[in-house]
């Protein structure tokens, strides 16, 4: 795929831009909607095929840090794409892989929740209380509560403690969606 073209053909109605990489490497598709950034395509072809998902971070370095920290793996250190930004790719304890990304010139998704676009994203877990110390683990609960409400977040359960466990609190997002955030205990 070397100029524009509409991918998928059907429903999604994508258009593809290819953005060269390396003389032999294939290019970097950016799949656009109405001139947007969707998502995209690359070919590798040591790899099955597979969606990963990107959080965003402040600082990949250390994020990969707090996720090494946590029982992850990484399975590429944080590494610079060009001028777009920073990422590193991420197994979680579970075994879940997806990537961390810090942007310079590229945010990542322009459009989201709309039709024919990125809506959701969800683990799959055999082991909830696992995941849950993975990726609602928080450096200090009362200050991570205390940043969510002043983005119009409610608190469920003010931060408390759980013996030999943590700091934790319960909230809910301005949807009413809940989550709880957990500052670990540090074992001895």
């Amino acid at each position: 795929m070397t100029t524009k073209t509409s991918y998928p053909p059907g429903d999604f109605c994508w258009t593809a831009n290819p953005m060269p990489m390396a003389p032999d490497q294939p290019p970097y598709v950016m799949l656009q909607k109405d001139g947007k950034n969707v998502c995209a395509l690359y070919e590798n072809q040591k790899a099955q095929p597979s969606w990963l998902s990107y959080v965003a971070v402040a600082k990949v370095d250390d994020g990969a840090q707090k996720a090494k920290s946590l029982g992850a793996q990484l399975l590429s250190e944080p590494f610079d794409v060009l001028d777009v930004g920073r990422m590193a790719n991420v197994r979680d304890s579970q075994g879940a892989r997806f990537a961390i990304w810090e942007a310079r010139r590229q945010k990542g998704a322009d459009v989201i929740n709309e039709p024919n676009t990125m809506c959701w994203n969800e683990l799959s877990s055999n082991d909830i209380d696992a995941s849950r110390k993975f990726y609602f683990a928080v450096d200090a609960c009362d200050a991570a509560a205390n940043r969510a409400k002043s983005l119009g977040a409610s608190v469920y359960s003010e931060p408390g403690d759980i013996e030999k466990v943590g700091r934790f609190a319960i909230l809910a997002d301005p949807q009413r969606a809940t989550f709880a955030i957990i500052q670990l205990a540090v074992s001895s």
